[in-house]
């Protein structure tokens, strides 16, 4: 249960960044974030919060950095997360 309540404090924290004004924090914040972490905050935010992380994040390296240390199935899902919110 204490491991929950961390992650729902960190999502709120996030979610918090994620407010207009926010940009230089919300990079500081996913910059210290483990790879894997993001990767899940990926799968629980709504698309629009998705879109405004990886809009922080550079889509290569975004990718780079989601890949790191999580397995091959992650990786894809990763990439697939990242290139499906890319505006080009």
């Amino acid at each position: 249960m204490p491991e929950k309540d961390a992650e729902d404090a960190l999502i709120k924290e996030l979610q918090a960044l994620l407010s207009d004004g926010e940009e230089e924090a919300l990079q500081i914040f996913l910059r210290l974030a483990r790879s894997e972490d993001i990767a899940e905050w990926l799968d629980v935010l709504p698309v629009e919060n998705r879109q405004r992380i990886i809009g922080v994040l550079d889509a290569d390296a975004a990718c780079m950095r989601m890949s790191g240390s999580v397995g091959a199935r992650a990786k894809a899902r990763s990439k697939q997360i990242i290139m499906s919110n890319v505006n080009y």
